[in-house]
């Protein structure tokens, strides 16, 4: 089964990365800098993210070991055109979908252009969720979606479902 067939499930919704499968995304608005994002995404698997490290390590000019010692300051002095480059292609190739939206209310496509535009708190949050150094927020909606998942899985009859619809009515 390839990941355009499998189903989308709720970030969390699996104690384990499955290659392929992609899982639904929310970052929670922060009032006065972002709205909230929904997104559909493919987490990194151990390779990507170690790949990504590497990467970081060479933009910091430190060890991958070093990373995690790095002081805000240490931070501060990397190129930061670099770092945001290196995120943007991180979301190009996990990221299938959002509703990031214009001006007029129309759903943006997933461009490393656009990403690049992204607030710098929403560009972080994004490559931490899909890099598992964060979790998702949990969305609103996915109660309804991880009920559907687990009917679709044969984890509830339909008879169960409809039950579950009924008592939150």
């Amino acid at each position: 089964m390839s990941g355009e067939d499998k189903p989308s499930l709720p970030a969390g919704t699996l104690g384990y990365v499955d290659d392929g499968y992609n899982e639904d995304g929310y970052i929670e608005a922060v009032a006065g800098m972002y709205p909230a994002l929904r997104f559909k995404f493919r987490r990194m698997v151990d390779s990507e993210r170690e790949a990504h490290q590497r990467e970081l390590a060479k933009i910091a000019g430190v060890s991958v070991r070093q990373l995690g010692n790095l002081s805000q300051a240490d931070v501060r002095r990397m190129n930061p055109s670099a770092v945001r480059k290196l995120g943007c292609q991180t979301i190009v190739g996990h990221v299938s979908s959002w509703d990031l939206r214009d001006a007029n209310g129309c759903i943006l496509p997933v461009t490393s252009e656009l990403a690049w535009k992204l607030k710098d708190d929403l560009l972080g949050n994004l490559v931490a969720i899909v890099g598992s150094l964060r979790a998702s927020d949990v969305d609103p909606e996915w109660d309804d979606k991880a009920d559907e998942a687990r009917a679709a899985s044969g984890e509830l009859s339909p008879g169960e479902l409809e039950e579950i619809r009924a008592k939150n009515l």
